[in-house]
């Protein structure tokens, strides 16, 4: 019996994030192919009519390349694809914004003040507030777009003095609101996560969207399949520049090929290269 392959996508390497959660939860007989757009990273600041663009040439890729399930691992693509557009793809889409409000959902006790942070376009859109609003056990929820933690990530800025200071610019409000927890509504944002704690301090209990989308897959997983996991990556960028990327992440992450996507036309299908 052939593997399932199992598509992922993200902006540029946020989505490892998901990918390493999956990959330490002992999940058997799946590939996973990883989609970077990193010619076109950060998502958050771009018109939706282009990203819209950008999301859809992946999509269309992935399905090409007989996937059986698409993992949403980029919260403003999420945001921006309607509930239609998800259903009709064909494949089942697992919803990174999905994922964590219905964990939250089953977890949370008593009345909470919550903190969304994100991308400029997944706090404009506004999908996560609208849908952690309708759970009883949330008293307040707070929005902060923080536009420079996702180029600071990709340039592989996770801690020091620099990061520290623009932690402190950006949370420095919602930190005064007294929150009891705090979203990261981005997968780029647990790079940032040692920083985020020592801002907010040990009693905001910190949401990783990548824990909570990889629980939820490995419990819809159906395989039968015992063989031992591959992975694709394909990037639109420099795919020597996202193998340095992993190598600072992971190097057991350079175990699997980096293939680079090509523009062609100006509707740029996308083409593995």
């Amino acid at each position: 019996m052939a593997k399932k392959r199992i598509g992922i996508f993200d902006s540029g390497i946020g989505g490892i994030t998901v990918l390493k959660e999956l990959m330490n939860s002992d999940i058997k007989g799946v590939d996973f192919i990883y989609v970077a757009d990193t010619a076109h990273v950060p998502y958050g600041s771009k018109p939706n009519r282009l990203l819209h663009g950008y999301i859809k040439n992946i999509l269309d890729f992935l399905i090409k390349s007989d996937v059986s399930s698409i993992i949403c691992a980029c919260n403003t693509s999420d945001s921006i694809l309607s509930q239609e557009e998800k259903n009709s793809l064909g494949v089942d889409y697992i919803s990174v914004i999905d994922s964590t409000v219905g964990f939250l959902s089953r977890i949370l006790k008593g009345k909470n003040n919550i903190a969304i942070i994100g991308t400029e376009t997944t706090v404009r859109r506004s999908v996560y507030l609208r849908k952690l609003i309708t759970i009883k056990q949330i008293k307040n929820v707070f929005q902060k777009a923080c536009p420079l933690f996702v180029p600071m990530v990709e340039e592989g800025l996770w801690e020091g003095e620099l990061v520290e200071k623009i932690v402190s610019f950006y949370l420095n409000d919602i930190r005064d609101t007294g929150i009891d927890r705090l979203i990261l509504g981005c997968t780029h944002y647990p790079f940032l996560k040692k920083s985020i704690v020592k801002f907010l301090g040990n009693k905001v209990a910190i949401d990783d969207p990548s824990i909570y989308l990889a629980k939820q897959f490995k419990q819809e997983l159906d395989i039968e399949e015992d063989a031992e996991i591959g992975v694709e990556y394909y990037v639109t960028g420099d795919p020597e520049m996202f193998e340095e990327q992993l190598s600072i992440i992971d190097k057991n992450l350079l175990s699997y090929p980096v293939k680079k996507m090509e523009e062609i036309n100006s509707g740029w299908n996308i083409n593995a290269g």
